[in-house]
């Protein structure tokens, strides 16, 4: 994140959403311990129980600066000595999942 620009609010954002899904913390712990800002972020980027990644990434881009922190989770799953880890059937449906989202982060253009 911070190679990309990001600001504290951000970084705190990417580190935290995965603790978020994770259930390491709660979203009640992050509103008693962090300010709005960095909640809206984690809120946007975390996914919900039984929510696609595709319906979580459609929220990203109504809250600012959460689009900056999604791309950067994103590049980080999708580099590809993380993926050459992986089996090839698990690498390439990744791989897929993560076009598509790139491809839904994208501003609208028009």
């Amino acid at each position: 994140m911070r190679d990309r620009g990001g600001t504290g609010e951000q970084i705190a954002a990417a580190w935290l959403h995965d603790a978020v899904e994770d259930g390491v913390l709660s979203r009640e712990q992050l509103a008693a311990a962090l300010p709005q800002r960095v909640e809206d972020l984690v809120d946007a980027m975390t996914r919900r129980p039984r929510e696609g990644a595709e319906s979580g990434a459609r929220r990203v881009p109504a809250t600012p600066g959460a689009r900056l922190v999604k791309e950067a989770d994103l590049a980080h799953h999708a580099d590809p000595d993380r993926l050459a880890l992986l089996d090839e059937p698990t690498r390439g449906r990744f791989s897929a999942t993560y076009a598509t989202l790139r491809r839904l982060l994208r501003p609208a253009t028009g």
